[in-house]
């Protein structure tokens, strides 16, 4: 009866607190990976401005080694070299902020991922603390009609 209700309510109640306990040490996980991976996309935007620099101005070296070409009758043997090894750092740098462009998206989506997992396990929280007040007015509830009923039973016997 009542007192079987209670004891069910209670353990409805206990198993609620473990949930949420585990929720919010989750939510704890889930801030320091935000906080680890926001640090990492830092860096990659980081890298990633650097990386655009160092391209404009290898472009704005080749862009001046043009003008100077086209302004003297000849293009020297130094001048090939030069170009040529622009070019070619021009060509390793693009590789890797492409690489590095790729690497900032799987950075974003695992963040994505993180904050929105970390909502959600908010919002749970709130569902069951909501539940367990509920389980807790039902619980004293039944408390109260046993308190009732133990009074009844002893005027009873009196």
């Amino acid at each position: 009866g009542l007192v079987d209700e209670c004891v069910i309510l209670q353990e409805l109640n206990k198993s609620n607190t473990e949930i949420i306990s585990s929720l919010n040490q989750q939510i704890i996980n889930q801030s320091q990976q935000i906080s680890t991976l926001s640090s990492e996309n830092n860096s990659l935007i980081q890298l990633n401005s650097e990386h655009s620099k160092k391209i404009a101005t290898l472009h704005q070296q080749l862009s001046e080694l043009s003008t100077t070409s086209e302004n003297s009758s000849h293009t020297t043997h130094d001048e090939h070299r030069l170009r040529s090894l622009i070019t070619e750092k021009l060509t390793h740098i693009t590789t890797e902020n492409t690489q590095l462009k790729t690497d900032l998206q799987k950075s974003n989506d695992l963040l994505k991922q993180a904050l929105d997992s970390e909502v959600e396990a908010k919002t749970r929280i709130t569902e069951l603390t909501k539940m367990k007040e509920e389980l807790q007015q039902m619980n004293n509830e039944k408390f109260r009609q046993l308190e009732i009923d133990k009074q009844t039973i002893d005027t009873l016997t009196i």
